[in-house]
C-alpha cells in the first residue's frame, strides 16, 4: 500500500492518495475530508484519494501555509476497519516550488518503507518547510529530529538533549532496547501563538514540539519532554493493567521520575526543583478535592464533567509528591518497583503495583487523601522546609484567537485594566506561576495599552520547600 501526502499552499490543505489497498477493507475519511462530497465509509477500493483542510478543532497542530505545513495523521488519514499492520510506502511531496523538504516521527526521508497498524500511522507526526535536521546513530538508541521556524533555542542542542534524555530515562527504567529497536523522532516548529510556553503533542514513537519565538527552554520544557519519555513506558499498557492509574501514575509519578532524571543529569538547579515541588504542594493546597480519597478523586476525574479538570489537576500533583515523597532510601524502592513492573509487561506477565509494601504509611497517605509533604533533603540535599503562601494561577481572562473574550471582574486582569474584546498583541507569562507577572500589549480602538499584572487567584498557607546555604557552595 502507498499512502501519499501532499500539502498544498494554493488550496491551503492536504491533498491525499491511497493506492494498493487492501481487498475487503471499508475506509472512513477523516474528519473534514472532501471526495466528491461524501464523508460515507468507502468499502474494497483499489484507490482512495480526497483532501484535508486544517481545523482548529484538531488536538494537534494542523497548518499549511505558504511556507510550512505540520499536522498529525488522525486529522488527514483515512482509518479501515481494522488495525492490522501492513507493510506500506510513505511518500510525502510538496507542490513545486513549495516546502523546500519534509519529515515525519518515523524518518527524516521522505520515501520511507515501514510496517505500521492503522493506529500507528493515526499517531504520526508530518513537517514540511525549509527544514533541519539531526541524527544520531548509537547503542543506546537511533533518534532523529528536524526542525523549521526561528526559535529563542538552539535546537540542534534540544535534539541531543532530548535523545540523551530518552536514554537517560531508559537507563533509570532498566530498559534496555534492542539493536532492531526502530528509531525515535523529535519534530519542532514554530508557531506564530504568543503563549511562551513549549506546548508537546505525543507522537507514536516520537513528539512534535511547538514553540513561540518566546519561548524559553527551560526546566517547565525540559520537564514536558522528559515526562512525555517516562509515560512511554508507565503509560500506555501499564494504564490499561492498573485501574485508576491513569493520572496519578503515568501523568503524576512520570513528572516526578523525569524531575529525578533531570537533577541526576544536573539539568535541575536546587532552586528550580524547589520551584516545581512548590507547584506540586501549592496545587494540592489549593484544591477545592483536597481531602478525597483515591478512589473518589479517580470517579470525579472520569466522571464529572465541570470538576474533573480539577480533580485531574490534583491526581497528577498527589502522584508527583507520591514519587518525590519516596526519598533517600525509598527513591531506590520506588526505581526497584517501576523496574519490576516494567519487566512484568515486557515478559508478559501482568502487573501488579506493590509500593505499598515499601511504605505502607505513605501509601495509605496517599489512598486516604491526606497530605503528602516530601522531606526537604530527600528531595535535595541543600534544600530546606518552610511554609509559602500559595496563590492560585488566574489569568482573569478567557481568549479567543487574538482577542480577549471575557474578563473576570473580580479578577486580576480586570483590576489591572484588562477589557474584553481587548486584541492581544504580545503575551508573556509563566503558565501555572502565579509569581511571575503577565506582561501584555493590547488593541484597544486606535491605540496600543501596555498592561502587567500578577495572575493571582486564591490564597492558601501551606509547606514548601527553599534552598538553604548549602545550595550557594
Amino acid at each position: 500500500m502507498t499512502v501519499t501526502l501532499t500539502p498544498s499552499a494554493r488550496g491551503g490543505h492536504v491533498v491525499v492518495t491511497m493506492r494498493g489497498l487492501p481487498r475487503g477493507a471499508c475506509w472512513t475519511l477523516p474528519h473534514g475530508a472532501r471526495r466528491n462530497g461524501a464523508v460515507e465509509p468507502r468499502c474494497s477500493l483499489a484507490a482512495l484519494a480526497y483532501e484535508v483542510a486544517p481545523s482548529p478543532d484538531a488536538p494537534c497542530p494542523f497548518e499549511v501555509t505558504p511556507d510550512h505545513a505540520v499536522f498529525c495523521g488522525d486529522a488527514v488519514l483515512a482509518r479501515p476497519d481494522d488495525d492490522q499492520p501492513r507493510l506500506l510506502h510513505l511518500a510525502l511531496r510538496g507542490e513545486e516550488g513549495f516546502h523546500a523538504g519534509a519529515a515525519s516521527s518515523f524518518g527524516l526521508a521522505q520515501d520511507l518503507e515501514l510496517t505500521a497498524t492503522p493506529s500507528d500511522l493515526a499517531q504520526a507526526g508530518f513537517l514540511f518547510g525549509d527544514l533541519h535536521h539531526a541524527r544520531f546513530d548509537a547503542p543506546e538508541g537511533r533518534d532523529h529530529a528536524a526542525w523549521r521556524g526561528y526559535f529563542a533555542f538552539d535546537p540542534r542542542w534540544i535534539a541531543a538533549e532530548a535523545a540523551g534524555l530518552r536514554t537517560a530515562v531508559d537507563q533509570w527504567l532498566g530498559i534496555r532496547r534492542p539493536s532492531e529497536d526502530p528509531p525515535v523522532g523529535l519534530l519542532l516548529s514554530s508557531r506564530a501563538d504568543p503563549s511562551p510556553v513549549v506546548q508537546l503533542h505525543p507522537l507514536f514513537r516520537g513528539a512534535l514540539l511547538t514553540a513561540s519565538p518566546s519561548s524559553a527552554w527551560d526546566l517547565s520544557a525540559r520537564l514536558t519532554l522528559t515526562s512525555h519519555w517516562v509515560r512511554r513506558t508507565l503509560g500506555g499498557s501499564l494504564r490499561l493493567a492498573l485501574t485508576g492509574a491513569r493520572w496519578w501514575l503515568d501523568e503524576g509519578v512520570a513528572r516526578a521520575v523525569a524531575l529525578t532524571v533531570l537533577q541526576r543529569l544536573a539539568l535541575a538547579t536546587p532552586e528550580e526543583v524547589a520551584g516545581e515541588v512548590n507547584g506540586w504542594l501549592g496545587a494540592t493546597a489549593l484544591s477545592p478535592h483536597r481531602g478525597l480519597s483515591l478512589e473518589a478523586l479517580s470517579r470525579l476525574a472520569e466522571e464529572d464533567v465541570e470538576a474533573g479538570a480539577e480533580a485531574r489537576r490534583l491526581l497528577v500533583a498527589r502522584g508527583a509528591l507520591l514519587g518525590l515523597s519516596y526519598g533517600g532510601e525509598g527513591a531506590r524502592a520506588l526505581q526497584r518497583e517501576l523496574r519490576r513492573l516494567v519487566a512484568d509487561l515486557a515478559a508478559g506477565r501482568a502487573p501488579a503495583l506493590a509500593v505499598d509494601r515499601e511504605r505502607p504509611d505513605l501509601w495509605e497517605a496517599f489512598v486516604s487523601g491526606a497530605p503528602l509533604v516530601p522531606r526537604a533533603s530527600d528531595v535535595d540535599p541543600c534544600l530546606q522546609p518552610t511554609r509559602l503562601r500559595y496563590h492560585r494561577f488566574d489569568l482573569g481572562w478567557a481568549r479567543a484567537g487574538d482577542r480577549v473574550a471575557t474578563v473576570d471582574p473580580r479578577g486580576p486582569a480586570a483590576r489591572a485594566g484588562v477589557e474584553a474584546e481587548d486584541r492581544i498583541v504580545t503575551l508573556d507569562y509563566a503558565e501555572g506561576d502565579s509569581g511571575s507577572p503577565v506582561s501584555m500589549r493590547v488593541r484597544r480602538g486606535e491605540r496600543e495599552v501596555a498592561l502587567r499584572y500578577l495572575p493571582r487567584g486564591k490564597a492558601a498557607l501551606s509547606p514548601a520547600l527553599a534552598t538553604g546555604p548549602a545550595c550557594d557552595g
